[in-house]
């Protein structure tokens, strides 16, 4: 997973733990956790945040980076319970063009439905409060934005 930057866990008052952690963490059976309520039997979904690293470019690639975020925490919760991917994208600087931006989003929309696993929604994060992920810049829209056209 791609780390946070420790000033933007700091500004924010943040913390970060590891996947088994937090998955240990609702299912009260940390250590530290003596008579906890598991949690996730009360779960309608899985929460996660998807930001394959670098400018991953083939299908092929696009579902082994999703694969690695979705496998660990299927195997720690040991459920079937749908995922709710609220964040996913891929920032403008990875891409020598706006196509190759486009063409990686449709990989990973693609790779998504391939994949099989239980999805109740995806967002395609594209809010530019951190640099980047903009699908409209100088009052136009850019070529990525075509896939809420072409995919949602």
């Amino acid at each position: 997973m791609a780390d946070v930057p420790d000033p933007w866990i700091q500004s924010s008052r943040s913390s970060k733990c590891t996947p088994q952690l937090a998955i240990q963490l609702l299912e009260g059976s940390n250590p530290n956790q003596v008579g906890a309520t598991n949690y996730l039997n009360y779960a309608a979904g899985v929460g996660i945040h998807i930001y394959p690293a670098g400018a991953v470019t083939t299908l092929a690639a696009t579902k082994t980076a999703i694969t690695d975020y979705v496998t660990p925490i299927q195997n720690a919760t040991n459920t079937t319970l749908p995922f709710w991917i609220t964040e996913c994208g891929y920032p403008r600087a990875r891409f020598a063009t706006e196509a190759d931006r486009y063409t990686q989003h449709a990989n990973f929309i693609n790779a998504l439905n391939q994949l099989g696993f239980p999805l109740a929604y995806t967002l395609l994060y594209t809010f530019d409060n951190s640099g980047g992920f903009e699908v409209y810049a100088n009052g136009a829209y850019l070529p990525t934005s075509d896939i809420f056209d072409n995919y949602y």
